[in-house]
């Protein structure tokens, strides 16, 4: 089971709906206010995500898959890669000898 934009959007619904139940209504309980609706509305809002966007995950996997080439392709093109390490090794001494105030 992976992480897809269902379970993020339903993670967002819950948080927001405490967020809008903590301003408006201060005189619920604590354990209506903070666990049962937020889980209730997680719940319902995975399901009707799950229901009505059957093709969501598919689409965000071929997004995540399109982005994550293009980042390689670029990093690979480049060459960074071999330039950062002696670079942050670099920084990382600067630092310290400015640390010990030697410049």
């Amino acid at each position: 089971m992976t992480f897809n934009i269902s379970y993020f959007l339903s993670l967002f619904l819950s948080l927001s709906s405490i967020y809008v139940l903590h301003l408006k209504n201060n005189n619920l309980p604590s354990i209506l206010l903070y666990f049962i609706i937020p889980i209730t509305v997680a719940y319902t809002s995975l399901i009707l995500l799950n229901i009505l966007f059957e093709s969501t995950d598919e689409s965000t996997n071929n997004i995540l898959d399109y982005t994550e080439l293009r980042y390689y392709e670029f990093v690979r093109h480049t060459g960074y890669y071999t330039i950062f390490p002696p670079f942050i090794i670099f920084i990382i001494v600067f630092i310290v000898l400015l640390y010990y105030q030697i410049f």
